[in-house]
């Protein structure tokens, strides 16, 4: 069985666990010697506070219309485990 890897970056809208959200999913699947063998990325609509602070928009360079026709958060995670499949 060969080893694989998967690297995760999430994006979100701030740090509040209250009330902040994922807004992006970036993932890399990397192989035993660390090479990519693959790659994931989806925005991710929020669904309680759709707009964005102006911080987390220069720091992610994600603006609000880069998420208006994204997925809600179900359906990006869905996804994301499919793509994982048997590595997550």
């Amino acid at each position: 069985m060969k080893t694989s890897y998967i690297a995760l970056d999430l994006e979100t809208t701030g740090l509040d666990p209250e009330r902040d959200q994922i807004i992006e999913i970036g993932a890399l699947r990397l192989n035993e010697r660390f090479r990519e063998t693959g790659s994931f990325k989806t925005f991710i609509r929020p669904r309680f506070y759709p707009r964005m602070n102006g911080d987390v928009v220069q720091l992610t360079k994600i603006r609000a219309q880069d998420l208006e026709k994204a997925p809600e958060f179900p359906r990006a995670y869905a996804d994301f485990m499919e793509w994982c499949g048997e590595d997550c």
